[in-house]
């Protein structure tokens, strides 16, 4: 089979550098520990002004921590958050992270792991 590698390219790219959506967990920017926190914290804010997105957003990844007589604290949001992004806890989507990053740094000091 005869593959174009410059047209492979091309669609590789398209979609690459759009905007950021952090309601799209899939999205292909890079993960970034900060951008997730950041995202917690909107998170917890949105849900103690009782928008509808947010109580979804808990519902749907922790409903258990709406049921509580307390209400929700951050480590609760982060834990949606990173449910949304598949995975179990926050330190796990922390992990994750910094092995990207370790990963990356490999690369680009050129000691690919």
């Amino acid at each position: 089979m005869i593959v174009n590698l410059a047209q492979l390219r091309r669609q590789r790219t398209v979609g690459v550098g759009t905007e950021f959506d952090p309601t799209n967990p899939g999205r292909g920017n890079p993960l970034s520990i900060e951008q997730q926190k950041k995202r917690a914290k909107d998170l917890l804010r949105a849900l103690r002004s009782n928008e509808e997105n947010a109580i979804a957003r808990f519902q749907r990844h922790s409903p258990e921590r709406l049921s509580k007589e307390e209400s929700p604290r951050l480590h609760d949001a982060q834990q949606v958050i990173a449910r949304e992004n598949g995975f179990r806890k926050w330190t796990d989507l922390k992990a994750h992270i910094d092995r990207i990053c370790v990963e990356q740094q490999a690369t680009l000091q050129g000691r690919p792991s």
